[in-house]
């Protein structure tokens, strides 16, 4: 398993008004004020897994801080493993970021 672009193969649509930050294993989407960051990285399978469905968490966990509050989930496709962790000041984005995490989709074609 290691850590790669394979960013390319999933549909992520922040809307408008982020920019990107573009790290060699990862990507951040960031709002203008800052107070939304999505944090997306995966992790990429080959050859025998011994990740199946039932080690992974089910629902992304909604956990709260001094910060704020971040989504954590993941999603599993193709031998990718998709990370994600949404932070947000502003508790009323729960929803939002509820609603962009359930909106990612891997590509199967490409």
């Amino acid at each position: 398993m290691k850590t790669g672009g394979g960013l390319k193969k999933w549909n992520i649509d922040t809307g408008p008004g982020f920019k990107v930050i573009d790290n060699a294993d990862s990507i951040q989407y960031v709002n203008e004020d800052e107070s939304v960051v999505i944090y997306l990285s995966v992790l990429e399978i080959r050859g025998n897994s011994l990740v199946t469905d039932d080690v992974l968490p089910g629902d992304p966990k909604i956990t709260g801080d001094t910060n704020g509050w971040q989504l954590k989930g993941v999603k599993k496709a193709a031998g990718q493993i998709l990370v994600c962790v949404i932070s947000f000041k502003d508790q009323d984005d729960t929803k939002r970021a509820k609603e962009l995490f359930n909106s990612i989709t891997y590509r199967n074609a490409g």
